[in-house]
């Protein structure tokens, strides 16, 4: 019975980490097609938004659908 249970987990982990991997790829895609890149160059403006930018895209969110 507890191989059954042990062989249960690892199944579900590896779901658990492929579904992990395409949300992530699913925000990128999303990112990529729907954000604009930020212009790096410019006034205290433009970094302070590159950096909310890279705050954003480096949140662990997950996508609703």
């Amino acid at each position: 019975m507890c191989e059954l249970k042990s062989l249960i987990l690892q199944i579900a982990a590896v779901w658990i980490e492929e579904e992990t991997k395409e949300l992530i790829a699913a925000k990128e895609a999303y990112m990529s097609e729907n954000a604009p890149h930020p212009d790096l160059g410019g006034d205290m403006a433009a970094l302070q938004v590159r950096g909310i930018l890279r705050v954003l895209c480096n949140t662990n969110t997950t996508l609703k659908y």
